[in-house]
This record gives C-alpha cells, sequence and structure tokens, in this order.
C-alpha cells in the first residue's frame, strides 16, 4: 500500500511537470520574439549600413538565435540572447534609450569600433552583465 501511495505521488508530480512544459516554452518563445523585435531597432537606428547585419530580419522564421545572427550569441539549452558582440561592425548615430530594455539575459556587450555617439543606453536593467 506504501509503494501505490509513492507511485501516485511520482506519476502526479511528472503529470505536473509535463504540463508546464507548454507554458515554459510559450514563455520563453515570446522573450526570444521580444529580444528579435530589440535587435531590429537597434539596427534600424545605427546598422542599416553595416554590411554584418544584413542576416538580422524580421523574416527569419528561426530568429536570431536558429538563425545564426552575425555577432549574436545565444544559451542553446534556454534559447536566450547572452551575448552580443557589435565590435567594428561600422555601426554609426545613436542608440535608442530602450535599446536593452529586452536583453535582460546579456552577460556580454561589446559595441567597439564603431562610430556610435552619446548618450549610451542605461544598462541598468541588465543584471546578468559581467563584460562590457
Amino acid at each position: 500500500m506504501m509503494a501505490m501511495k509513492s507511485v501516485d505521488r511520482t506519476l502526479s508530480a511528472v503529470i505536473f511537470f509535463v504540463s508546464l512544459l507548454p507554458v515554459i516554452i510559450t514563455l520563453s518563445y515570446a522573450q526570444l520574439q521580444d529580444e528579435a523585435q530589440a535587435l531590429l531597432v537597434i539596427k534600424q537606428a545605427v546598422g542599416l549600413k553595416s554590411p554584418n547585419l544584413t542576416t538580422w530580419s524580421s523574416s527569419s522564421n528561426g530568429g536570431p538565435c536558429a538563425d545564426n545572427w552575425a555577432g549574436v550569441t545565444c544559451d542553446s539549452s534556454q534559447k536566450i540572447i547572452i551575448k552580443l558582440n557589435m565590435s567594428g561592425f561600422n555601426l554609426e548615430g545613436v542608440l535608442p534609450n530602450d535599446a536593452f530594455s529586452k536583453l535582460t539575459s546579456l552577460r556580454s556587450l561589446d559595441f567597439f569600433y564603431n562610430q556610435l555617439q552619446s548618450p549610451f543606453p542605461s544598462l541598468d536593467n541588465l543584471k546578468n552583465l559581467h563584460d562590457l
């Protein structure tokens, strides 16, 4: 009888976690879509002349992680953007104030060797950022 209760609890836990999978996948996809949109806003503001950003497109079905957008590194297990290396991408102009507001999982950010103008957007919401 005791073994049966243990099996019931285990089965209940498995069913519970499996039922959460669609929610987790949907949230992850929504975050990636927000991140892709944020990158496209950056491209529109400072990267239209950059030949390095030709892979950045709203028509790419897989988004920045699946389609390997230039300069973008993703966490392969979570499908979130963790690194943005735009060094030497010939970017010109001013980044939007909220350029990084949707890129909250960034750990590394590099805009070296570009022609960006100040002010640089706030990085306050990038709690995981450790390389700048």
